[in-house]
């Protein structure tokens, strides 16, 4: 990575080049699924550790060498994981949904759970109509992101931050949480040409030091071919999270002649049979066991809320009775709202008339900050109690959500989290479509 003077080793500051290592691993269990996870290791630089069997060390067993405590090694460096699932819709309209769970470190000194936690949703309509391909995404990440106390200049090559493109939008050195919304719009014009249109909004968390304004983009990008070379130009209005407004004007010629054409997820001819769309209309029955990461004090048992339970959902036949989605939960009340996404939906058809289902996902709890964390359940299936129509009961349970304490007055109090065990009971109708 680039020269930082700022890196911190046994209480003094060192300079160099700290470096980068990472891995991405990836399958495809089934058509239309896949699931990959990723590590990411910031470490070394001036007198700092750099050997390849730290590394090692660091890489599989994180919350050994991830942060110091008494009786643990000295902290190696700056890591993040994630896993994230990808499914392909191949219905009438194709569509593909994508998630990602991510954590800047680890959480109650678990290596499998994901501290400061960070969570993607990605649709991709790639031929929403015609020659109109539409992308949106939204992402909302918790403190401690791109910014760390061992280097001081963060997860930053030359100047660019190393991740997701809201954590460039803050005050240098904040590692305050955020929320991202972007839309982007692909319309494939006649003879080779194009017109993008992009809109993009970041909100950053409220208790940092540094007052914030919710910051916009928009921009557009229209290209061509122009005798042997490939021509466009670019315009982008926008406001920072400063109050300040910035335009950019731009141009560019490619000697390639870019291809034509939008992606398809189903060019490939697998059209899967029985896929569709459903939505679920409901109640659920929630608890909450909320406790403090602070020694001494006792988790307590929030009295269970009913709530309505609204979802839409994904699926698709994958392999001998049984099926693969994702899915969409929303269950609010005055008190709090759940959302939760299933990054895997799977269903067992038993026979014609009843199913078994199991899901797995992440799932975020309304509170001053927002909370994080496993989402996992299963459930029955009654089908076709009347044409298109279904009966499910499921059994839902959220694993140590976490969100940041806060002080009276509105800022972070320190590494304090508060952690939410969820254990939810939901029954609700589905129509299919």
């Amino acid at each position: 990575m680039s020269w930082s003077g700022r890196i911190a080793n046994e209480g003094q500051l060192t300079s160099g080049h700290p470096l980068l290592a990472g891995l991405h691993m990836s399958i495809q269990p089934a058509p239309g699924w896949s699931l990959g996870i990723a590590r990411q290791l910031q470490y070394g630089g001036g007198s700092r550790d750099a050997r390849a069997t730290s590394l090692l060390k660091a890489f599989f067993a994180p919350n050994h060498y991830d942060n110091s405590a008494p009786g643990r090694p000295s902290e190696f460096g700056n890591q993040q994981a994630a896993w994230s699932s990808s499914f392909v819709y191949p219905g009438a309209t194709p569509l593909i949904v994508s998630m990602e769970f991510a954590g800047e470190d680890t959480s109650r000194g678990t290596p499998g759970r994901l501290g400061n936690a960070g969570l993607s949703l990605g649709v991709e309509a790639p031929r929403l109509w015609r020659n109109i391909g539409l992308r949106y995404e939204f992402s909302e990440w918790q403190n401690g992101w791109y910014g760390h106390h061992i280097y001081g200049d963060g997860a930053v090559n030359r100047g660019q931050v190393i991740g997701h493109w809201g954590a460039s939008w803050r005050a240098p050195g904040d590692d305050v949480g955020g929320r991202s919304h972007s839309l982007a719009l692909q319309w494939g014009l006649a003879n080779g040409r194009s017109l993008d249109l992009h809109w993009r909004r970041l909100t950053n968390q409220s208790y940092s030091p540094v007052s914030y304004r919710p910051a916009m983009e928009f921009g557009a990008r229209f290209a061509g071919p122009l005798g042997p070379v490939h021509a466009g130009a670019e315009l982008t209005l926008g406001r920072n999270v400063f109050g300040d407004r910035y335009y950019r004007v731009a141009g560019f010629l490619d000697l390639r002649q870019s291809g034509g054409g939008l992606y398809d997820p189903v060019d490939d001819g697998r059209r899967a049979d029985g896929a569709g769309m459903f939505v679920d209309l409901g109640a659920a029955l929630t608890r909450l066991r909320v406790s403090r990461d602070v020694p001494g004090v006792p988790a307590k048992t929030l009295a269970a809320q009913f709530a309505p339970h609204v979802a839409v959902g994904l699926r698709r036949a994958v392999w001998n009775r049984s099926d693969l989605g994702v899915r969409l939960e929303l269950d609010h009340d005055p008190e709090r709202t759940l959302i939760a996404l299933r990054a895997l939906d799977y269903r067992f058809r038993l026979g014609p008339s009843f199913a078994v289902t199991a899901f797995l996902g992440a799932a975020r709890l309304d509170s001053p900050t927002p909370a994080y964390g496993y989402y996992a359940g299963g459930g029955v299936q009654w089908r076709d109690v009347r044409p298109r129509w279904d009966v499910n009961l499921d059994l839902r349970f959220g694993d140590k959500l976490a969100s940041d304490n806060l002080t009276p007055n509105g800022t972070l109090l320190g590494n304090d989290d508060s952690f939410s065990d969820v254990f939810s009971a939901a029954l609700y109708l589905s129509r299919r479509f």
